[in-house]
């Protein structure tokens, strides 16, 4: 006859439980890693995917800065942009590349030392520093000055300034646009020299014609005085 052992089959029975509950942790720990493990690949193909828009994003940005600036660089004016400080100094911040083919300088130049007032023909630059006082004072202005070529040639120059924004410092942004207007002011001049040579002339015609009265009465009176001497001679 079979006989059980009563204790041995109750330890039986406790290991086997051991077992299943070690199985079940174990189960549960693997469990928790696939799931842990699920959530970091899935972290990080969100971070890979934030990654690459963030990177396409800049690509896009950085090829549009590009297509602007080279627009920018066409144009037939120098677009700068800086801040005026509580003292009236201006700090140029970006300048575009037109600079060089309307000037002469290279935007370059200014992270090499160059200031924003070495480019002007005004020795004091007393003019310059008006015309930022007015520009802080009613927010815009436009004034004409002489700039110098790298050579020390001097150029003509309209300067359009706008106050944009104020700054956590005091200073003030501001952005604005040059244009050479060297050839137009040497046609303004040669139209002031003419206008002044047409005066001298119709000044000079009215001085003839008041002239040639009082001669064309001497003149009479000398052919007067001519008769009358020849008929005192013939008689």
């Amino acid at each position: 006859a079979y006989v059980i052992d009563e204790d041995a089959a109750l330890a039986g029975l406790g290991t086997t439980r051991a077992a299943v509950r070690a199985s079940i942790a174990a189960l549960a720990v693997f469990a928790f890693a696939l799931a842990a493990v699920a959530i970091l690949l899935s972290e990080r193909r969100r971070a890979r995917r934030a990654l690459q828009r963030t990177e396409a994003e800049r690509s896009l940005a950085e090829q549009a800065r590009r297509v602007f600036e080279q627009r920018i660089a066409g144009l037939p004016a120098v677009v700068y942009d800086g801040a005026i400080d509580a003292n009236g100094g201006f700090q140029l911040r970006h300048v575009s590349a037109s600079l060089a083919r309307i000037v002469g300088w290279q935007p370059g130049q200014f992270a090499d030392g160059l200031d924003w007032r070495d480019l002007s023909a005004d020795p004091d630059g007393d003019e310059r520093a008006a015309f930022l006082q007015a520009v802080l004072r009613d927010g815009f202005d436009t004034r004409e000055y002489r700039m110098r070529r790298p050579g020390g040639e001097p150029i003509w120059m309209r300067d359009h300034l706008r106050r944009i924004g104020d700054e956590a410092d005091g200073a003030v942004e501001v952005v604005g646009y040059l244009v050479d207007i060297t050839e137009e002011r040497e046609i303004q001049l040669k139209a002031e020299a003419s206008g002044q040579l047409a005066t001298l002339g119709d000044m000079a015609t009215g001085i003839a014609h008041e002239l040639n009265q009082p001669l064309a009465v001497m003149s009479l009176a000398a052919d007067n005085a001519t008769r009358a001497l020849s008929r005192r001679g013939a008689e």
